[in-house]
């Protein structure tokens, strides 16, 4: 769990207390009010109770979280374009640090390893309609888009239980997911090239069909 999580989860869970609280109190309140004690008094207290807007609040941290989400994948995408993941420390070990970027050796023993392929595989109908539906003319632009959503949106290209199977494998190994974003990145772009007759080798200038 990343901090921002953590945070937002204990902002979350006081407030609902606070709100559990409050409810109860009023609860007490009514009750008084139907045995004529203080009605004055305890109608002016009902009042500030209810302008507290504790689900108001909650809300604002759940926009709060969404926000937190959506500039994650924001830095990540810069971070893609300044090109810090493709020369991050788990390039060289399982994808070459090259232009078009390729499998190291180690990347395809883990790839046999773990059936990442086969995962792929399972899942590459609607990988491959997600990339023909952008309508990309160029080589160069799918594979900025594979590497893309490898980074920031690897969800589209698995099912959730695949997924969980790669977040394990991360676990176990004591990785991060993104570890694996360059080598998901480069088995979506390869197929999808060699099933529409796309060189890698002509990457830059090559248009898309």
């Amino acid at each position: 769990m990343t901090v921002g999580q953590i945070i937002f989860a204990i902002i979350t869970a006081a407030l609902t207390v606070v709100g559990f609280v409050l409810a109860g109190f009023k609860l007490m309140l009514n009750n008084a009010k139907e045995q004529g004690a203080n009605g004055n008094r305890l109608h002016t207290l009902e009042g500030k109770i209810d302008r507290l807007k504790c689900g108001e609040h909650i809300s604002s941290v759940n926009s709060m979280h969404v926000d937190m989400e959506s500039l994650r994948g924001d830095i990540k995408s810069i971070m893609l374009s300044l090109g810090i993941t493709k020369s991050g420390s788990f390039n060289g070990i399982y994808t070459a640090n090259s232009s078009p970027m390729q499998l190291t050796t180690k990347g395809k023993e883990f790839i046999d390893k773990y059936s990442l392929d086969s995962m792929l595989y399972r899942n590459w109908d609607s990988i491959r309609n997600l990339i023909s539906s952008k309508g990309f003319t160029t080589a160069y632009d799918i594979d900025r888009f594979c590497f893309e959503q490898a980074l920031i949106k690897v969800e589209c290209f698995f099912t959730d239980e695949d997924l969980v199977r790669i977040k394990d494998i991360a676990f176990s190994n004591g990785d991060k997911l993104e570890a694996y974003s360059s080598m998901i990145a480069v088995l979506v772009r390869n197929k999808y090239f060699s099933d529409n007759g796309i060189s890698i080798s002509d990457i830059d200038t090559l248009p898309a069909n």
